[in-house]
């Protein structure tokens, strides 16, 4: 596809998003702008914000707060929220105020975008990611003026130079972090016109060892749980180099966990960036907030509705939490132990459930109910449902 044809759709897709606002959703979806004050000048940052749309008064969420990459070789206005708009989505259906945030100069914010002006003769790669770091902590500080942000429960999720800005800024003791999220982190110097080497930092050792350098100070006052997720085919951080940071990080008093996650597609660097990608990164992101006490979805909720499926039908609903996206609908029909349906990635939980009960309704050729929206059960059994329609048709 055409690039400019791409930013289009993009662009289009998330000013989409920030008309849902329907009654009986799950979450409800905004597209704002914040207004930043970084290093004494204002600026406004492009964001997206999801929330379940029904709190009790007074009730504050934990945040999750979202950040790209750098646009590397493409214009930084090419990014867009487009991008983090699914996790987004996802962080908002399993309870977390989550904000996804375009940095300065990316998308529609503000300003400049930060691009590093060092040379591998002189590299400072510190310097770039505390820069990124502070667009990010800005953004934080308004987030914590709302009224339904808990500033005590923060989570930061970044990817590629994001990631590791997110490692700096939970460096920084004045600011309130619970857990970091690193996927595929880092930062290596580009080269313009000059193609990428299988190791980007052939020939720019000297920006190797301030990586190294930079991973060991920000470990040594980072002192919260971080996961780091990496594809074993990533061409720019891969294993040996993921494992050599993480093994630099927790001698110089860094908390971590690193997984060297399987080969995603030809490019395991953009995993974070597709839908498909993040249904692989999920599970393990899970598993992580449970250990945190962080909120996720909760299993022990389906047990009443296995207990009525067939085996087929369980192990298809299993597959279908385990996605972790969010968005989505599961429906079975009300008589019949074998066949499942659903629908995942909506623009809607409203598109979701209707495509879902349609599928299930044409394929089976049986009156279809949706059994779990995103990752709440709906009360709707199949079986009870089946014997109370039968009960009163004998009445």
């Amino acid at each position: 596809m055409n690039r400019a044809i791409h930013v289009l759709l993009s662009i289009s897709f998330v000013f989409g998003l920030c008309t849902v606002s329907q009654a009986n959703s799950a979450i409800e979806i905004e597209h704002t702008q914040l207004e930043v004050r970084i290093s004494g000048r204002a600026y406004s940052l492009d964001a997206l914000i999801a929330r379940p749309s029904k709190l009790e008064a007074g009730e504050r969420l934990p945040v999750a707060l979202i950040s790209h990459g750098a646009a590397g070789r493409e214009l930084p206005g090419s990014l867009t929220l487009a991008l983090l708009s699914g996790w987004v989505r996802s962080f908002g259906a399993r309870g977390y105020l989550a904000v996804a945030i375009m940095r300065r100069g990316y998308g529609e914010s503000d300003g400049p975008a930060i691009r590093g002006k060092d040379t591998c003769e002189h590299p400072e790669p510190e310097a770039y990611l505390q820069k990124q770091a502070d667009d990010i902590a800005a953004a934080l500080d308004a987030i914590g003026r709302r009224g339904d942000a808990d500033s005590d429960k923060v989570l930061l999720v970044g990817h590629s130079a994001g990631g590791a800005a997110m490692l700096a800024l939970a460096a920084r003791e004045d600011v309130p972090v619970s857990a970091v999220l690193n996927i595929s982190g880092g930062t290596f110097r580009y080269r313009p016109g000059e193609p990428l080497l299988p190791d980007v930092f052939e020939g720019c050792e000297l920006y190797s060892q301030a990586m190294d350098t930079t991973f060991v100070r920000l470990a040594q006052t980072n002192h919260v749980p971080t996961l780091w997720l990496y594809a074993v085919n990533d061409p720019y951080f891969p294993p040996r180099l993921a494992r050599r940071w993480m093994n630099l990080w927790l001698k110089s008093g860094g908390q971590g966990q690193l997984q060297i996650l399987d080969a995603y597609q030809s490019n395991g660097h953009r995993m974070f960036i597709h839908r498909e990608g993040q249904e692989v990164l999920w599970p393990k992101i899970d598993r992580f907030l449970k250990t945190q006490k962080f909120p996720t979805w909760n299993d022990a909720k389906f047990d009443e509705l296995r207990r009525a499926l067939g085996p087929r039908q369980r192990q298809k609903l299993n597959k279908f939490l385990a996605s972790g996206t969010a968005m989505k609908a599961f429906a079975v029909p009300i008589d019949g132990k074998t066949k499942s349906y659903w629908f995942t990635d909506a623009f809607s939980l409203q598109g979701a459930r209707a495509e879902a009960y349609e599928f299930c309704r044409q394929d089976s050729g049986q009156d279809c109910i949706v059994v779990v929206e995103n990752f709440e059960p709906t009360g709707m059994i199949p079986g009870r449902l089946n014997r109370k329609s039968k009960s009163s048709g004998d009445e």
